[in-house]
């Protein structure tokens, strides 16, 4: 009858259901685990210090979405940790200031330790610190780091004249990458 029709051969049925099993296997690891463990493995890296570390990202599925959102994280915890350690920086400056302006009585000293941590926070080659003459309403250099001494002795600016006169009239800072190329420099 029937059953003579129907011939059921065990080691076939067997053998494709181990190759099933295994071609299911190798996809969840394709496409789960290899994935999701980039992911760990670069969130250790960041766990360690190295906010450098970017997820490689496999896909654009949620896998995907998950490595692409994981490394807009990472920038921004980047961005911010360089914005605060900026700032850092700059109070340590106001701090180291602060401490002096109470406890060094000598102006010249003061203003020199003053320009030399200036300097330092904003990396620069050189720098100055002037002070308004009442008499004659011009800025003369108290103190410089990376200037000519004969420049010190003698440079001598209107209020309001140059980018130092500008900073003067205006009372406000002003930071230029190269004070070369800007309009306000004049040279003397």
């Amino acid at each position: 009858g029937f059953a003579s029709m129907v011939r059921v051969d065990l080691p076939v049925i067997g053998s494709s259901i181990i190759i099933i099993l295994m071609t299911v296997g190798f996809l969840i690891r394709r496409i789960l685990l290899i994935p999701l463990r980039e992911l760990n493995k670069t969130i250790v890296d960041v766990q360690r210090g190295n906010l450098n570390a970017q997820v490689d990202i496999f896909s654009n599925d949620e896998l995907g979405q998950i490595a692409k959102n994981f490394n807009k994280m990472t920038n921004t915890f980047r961005a911010t940790t360089k914005s605060l350690d900026k700032r850092v920086g700059e109070l340590y400056v106001l701090n180291e200031v602060g401490k002096a302006m109470t406890s060094i009585f000598d102006l010249d000293e003061l203003l020199r330790l003053i320009i030399i941590l200036a300097t330092e926070e904003l990396h620069a080659e050189t720098g100055s610190l002037m002070l308004i003459d009442k008499t004659t309403n011009e800025l003369t250099i108290k103190t410089a780091i990376g200037i000519d001494e004969d420049i010190i002795k003698n440079v001598r600016i209107k209020v309001g004249e140059g980018i130092s006169g500008w900073v003067a009239s205006k009372g406000k800072p002003l930071l230029i990458d190269d004070v070369e190329k800007d309009k306000r420099f004049t040279k003397r």
